[in-house]
């Protein structure tokens, strides 16, 4: 129950409505409201909870997620597809990230049909942003980045004793330790920035992988919005790999929509429409969204530097890695994520390298102040401190088998969930739907059936 759903809560007509809110340091307990045409009219209940709840805050930390075992990977969906179920959700509302590991019993393992795609031991990221959009309006992953140290983070044998994965809501963090290493993630709450920790007992190297989702090998297809029944320019959407680029150290993934690719969501639809006459004035005004849209995102990370190298069985397969220098204890990686449209592949290139400067200024100047390696900038933990205490709901029970912790909980996870995927883009302009949304873990080859831009639930995010 949350303030905007008390209307449905209360209802109409002659009802006993008991609420149990939660606020500050004290609970208002056990009230009951009686409505019906003579009594209380319930709008003034409302207003007397607004009026509370809109001039209280009060501190309040959600309880944290904690695994501590690892799962068999990959697992499959209910079309036998080949996913990462272990994984574990952070975001800005901007960006996002799925967070998981892979033991050795599980990894390394290539996904068949792929270009080698490969889901290493150690630490994953998959990458996303909700105005990351094909041309046709399906949302592509900007790509999976794979972390682990040398010897690895499972080397131990007896890693499963000390293995932990928590997932902390009240910062918006991941953190997946062994008695090897800890390795810990968060995206800013106020800048594209994920920053990635890692702290070992003893010296380690530190090996980092960055691979696209999609082939890497001419235009490709892909499951999309179904347009064989209008039957404008294909039955399904095309488009083309993505591409790397490497400068000063800074590995860099983007992917651009092009003319080629059918279909323009945008485009296409008003061609069929008979208002084709009209795609070049609204592109001009904003109202295409798709058409020149470029997304993707740059890493780098101190002592770290990019190398670039056949793949020891397929040549025609290039591996991006950004290896360590040399052994050290700690370990801080950058990943900036940028989407816009843009004139040309030169342009976006130059914004996204001077978001990827911006956050590194950023990172170095939070590092001079930082307790410990672990610790977020203050702005991102103020952020979500007051977005916990701004609004929430404790669920309280007497009896012992009561699931109301279980309850309060998953609605607590249910509600980040939706808020780290929903500022949709710099200026909003992507909206939320009621289900699917940004995350998809079902791992390559991308196809016209299946694939990480396959959603039963339509190609966009909306």
């Amino acid at each position: 129950m949350y303030t905007n759903n008390l209307l449905q809560l209360c209802g109409s007509g002659r009802r006993v409505v008991r609420v149990c809110v939660r606020l500050c340091t004290r609970r208002i307990k056990m009230y009951f409201f009686t409505f019906d045409d003579t009594e209380m009219d319930y709008f003034q209940v409302l207003k007397f909870l607004w009026t509370y709840l809109s001039t209280t805050t009060a501190l309040f930390t959600p309880n944290n997620l904690i695994w501590t075992t690892t799962s068999h990977e990959p697992t499959q969906n209910r079309l036998n597809q080949p996913i990462i179920g272990n994984g574990m959700p952070i975001g800005n509302g901007q960006t996002t990230g799925y967070i998981f590991s892979i033991d050795p019993e599980d990894g390394p393992f290539v996904t068949p049909g792929t270009d080698g795609f490969v889901v290493p031991v150690g630490i994953g990221i998959m990458v996303d942003m909700p105005e990351a959009m094909a041309s046709d309006g399906s949302l592509f992953g900007l790509g999976m980045v794979s972390i682990d140290t040398i010897p690895s983070i499972f080397s131990e044998n007896d890693w499963r004793l000390f293995y932990k994965q928590t997932l902390n809501v009240s910062e918006a963090s991941v953190t997946i330790a062994t008695n090897v290493a800890t390795i810990k993630v968060w995206i800013d709450a106020g800048t594209n920035a994920i920053t990635t920790c890692v702290q070992s007992k003893q010296p380690v190297d530190l090996q980092v992988q960055l691979q696209s989702f999609r082939p890497t090998h001419g235009r490709f297809e892909y499951m999309g919005e179904d347009i064989s029944k209008l039957k404008i320019n294909a039955t399904t959407p095309t488009s083309n790999p993505d591409s790397f680029t490497t400068k000063d150290n800074v590995l860099t993934i983007s992917h651009r929509n092009v003319q080629d690719d059918k279909p323009a969501a945008f485009n296409d639809t008003l061609r069929q429409q008979g208002m084709g006459d009209y795609v070049d004035a609204l592109y001009t005004q904003g109202s295409d969204r798709w058409s020149n849209r470029q997304f993707g995102m740059s890493i780098s990370g101190k002592n770290l530097n990019v190398i670039n190298t056949p793949d020891a069985n397929n040549t025609a397969i290039v591996r991006h890695h950004l290896m360590s220098s040399s052994k050290a204890t700690t370990f801080q990686l950058l990943i900036s994520t940028h989407a816009n449209q843009t004139d040309s592949n030169a342009m976006f290139q130059h914004q996204l390298n001077l978001v990827h400067q911006h956050n590194q200024q950023a990172q170095a100047a939070t590092a001079k102040t930082a307790t410990s390696i672990f610790s977020p900038p203050t702005s991102h933990v103020t952020w979500w401190s007051n977005f916990w205490s701004r609004s929430h709901v404790v669920i309280s029970g007497g009896a012992k088998s009561d699931n109301t912790l279980q309850i309060s909980n998953k609605y607590t996870w249910t509600r980040y969930l939706q808020t780290i995927q929903i500022q949709g883009g710099i200026d909003h302009w992507v909206p939320i739907k009621f289900n699917g949304l940004c995350f998809t873990t079902q791992l390559p080859p991308d196809t016209n059936t299946s694939g990480p831009a396959a959603r039963d639930w339509g190609p966009n995010s909306w």
